[in-house]
């Protein structure tokens, strides 16, 4: 005879236990369908500011702080302050900041470390341009998922150019890289044994700055440095390009081979800058300033110019697919039949 769990009949424990059970699964998988719903429009949303996530960016949606994209510029919710206008909350614009800060300190101490002459080691233009890529390589890791680890003014500038953040924080992501970058480069000084800078200054050869050859005039090393940079800026606008939304996987490793391989090449040339910050603390540690003028401009004219090209030559938009999401129904009352061991 089969039984039937309901109130007032008296059932053996286990009977109760698989009841339980039922109810409970059920619940947590009602419970995770909604987790999937929500996780899933937020993935067909897109990120909107974070450049270096495995999700492409969408110029029209929410940035991070909960503000919208109007017009080009950002707008907070109401429960919500914009600080100074950056379009982000005064800890979320306080952790960005960090990030860059730390982020191209990071920068300047490891990879700046590649070049130094000493302890047995003699630095390559191989060695050093791996070196740099690796390095931005574990930024990105760290940081892109805080402020995207642009950690160059350059590719900063590329990003207010795809309205991914405001003037204002611009303006904070300049100043949070240039001072990290003093910062690790004053850090390895520090560190290093003083004879080792002593010795590259004395051959004309301070460690980590970049200067043009010789035989390149002030013209050539424009170029080659605009050029450069422009190459990397693609690099960013193409990962940021709404198509490759499903083609971001192993974003650090890949732009580890890109910088690396673009400072390889570059490097004998100009010494493969493609960022002011990354030239400035060198330059102002060792007082060496041949030619700065042209890796403070050639850069950020490459961020603007090739950036736009991009945006208005090669990006299309695609339409975002809802997801689809199989709903599930708790019911009322979950009724199980059992049989006793007797048959009963």
């Amino acid at each position: 005879m089969k039984n039937r769990l309901t109130a007032g009949h008296h059932q053996p424990n286990h009977y109760l236990c698989v009841c339980a059970h039922l109810q409970s699964s059920a619940v947590r998988t009602l419970a995770a369908s909604e987790s999937a719903f929500v996780n899933s429009k937020e993935m067909a949303r897109g990120p909107g500011w974070n450049i270096f996530t495995k999700k492409s960016v969408n110029l029209n949606t929410e940035p991070r702080s909960g503000g919208k994209l109007q017009n080009g510029s950002f707008s907070i919710g109401k429960h919500q302050t914009s600080l100074w206008g950056t379009g982000h909350s005064l800890w979320d614009t306080i952790c960005i900041f960090l990030a860059e800060f730390f982020g191209t300190a990071m920068l300047m101490f490891l990879g700046c470390m590649c070049t130094v002459a000493g302890f047995g080691n003699e630095p390559t233009n191989m060695s050093s341009g791996l070196g740099f890529g690796f390095t931005v390589m574990m930024v990105i890791i760290v940081f892109g998922c805080v402020s995207g680890a642009h950690i160059n003014p350059s590719v900063s500038i590329a990003g207010y150019i795809y309205n991914q953040m405001t003037f204002p924080m611009l303006i904070l992501y300049f100043i949070a890289q240039f001072s990290g970058g003093l910062v690790g480069y004053g850090l390895l000084m520090g560190i290093t044994p003083a004879v080792f800078f002593s010795k590259a200054l004395f051959f004309d050869r301070p460690i980590c700055v970049t200067a043009p050859h010789n035989d390149l005039s002030a013209v050539d090393t424009f170029l080659l440095e605009f050029f450069i940079t422009g190459i990397l800026i693609w690099t960013n606008v193409g990962i940021w390009d709404p198509r490759n939304r499903k083609n971001s996987d192993s974003i650090p490793l890949k732009f580890a081979f890109i910088v690396g391989g673009i400072s390889i090449a570059g490097g004998p040339y100009t010494g493969a800058s493609m960022n002011p910050a990354r030239t400035l603390a060198p330059a102002i540690w060792n007082s060496s300033y041949k030619m700065l003028w042209v890796y403070m401009v050639a850069p950020p004219l490459a961020g603007v110019v090739f950036t736009l090209i991009y945006k208005y030559v090669f990006r299309r938009e695609v339409p975002e697919e809802e997801p689809l999401v199989r709903p599930v129904v708790l019911p009322d009352e979950i009724t199980i039949s059992t049989v006793d061991r007797n048959g009963v």
